[in-house]
């Protein structure tokens, strides 16, 4: 089950929504990823990562990113990488209706993904839900820089 939230600028109009966590598909998208990175999409680090290691995990977990340069928004899959401790589980990949986060199944973490602002090319950082919900990071308009206002929360699936 994921949530749903919306912004919206006081000031000049801007709006953004994001849908965090991860849903039903979330074993589909996760598969997705793994296929998208062999293809090269997240960049040459990730694409060796699941060609050497086939059982490679990367999570699917919808995130709201910032830049840490620009303030731009974006709302992506985490894609934090687990590589199975096994050689054998190494060698496999992972089924397509695998449902977790496989640090309790025998996985260590390979590292995290830098995720790229899309207008600017900078760092970007993801807000955990605990950050958001909280209001612990204030969420400021890329454009015209004034505190954002929460504009509609929902439940997707």
């Amino acid at each position: 089950m994921g949530h749903g939230l919306s912004w919206i600028c006081p000031n000049c109009g801007y709006e953004f929504s994001a849908q965090l966590g991860f849903g039903f598909r979330y074993p589909w998208v996760c598969h997705q990823l793994i296929q998208k990175a062999r293809a090269g999409a997240y960049g040459a680090e990730w694409q060796d990562l699941v060609e050497t290691y086939p059982g490679t995990f990367l999570d699917g977990d919808l995130v709201l990113l910032r830049c840490e340069n620009c303030g731009s928004y974006d709302n992506e899959a985490l894609l934090t990488a687990y590589i199975p401790k096994d050689a054998e589980l190494q060698a496999k990949p992972i089924p397509e209706n695998h449902w977790t986060v496989p640090e309790e199944e025998g996985y260590e973490l390979y590292g995290a993904y830098e995720h790229r602002c899309k207008d600017c090319g900078g760092k970007m950082r993801a807000l955990s839900e605990q950050e958001i919900w909280d209001n612990k990071v204030e969420k400021i308009c890329p454009r015209c820089k004034t505190a954002l206002e929460r504009n509609d929360v929902y439940r997707w699936d």
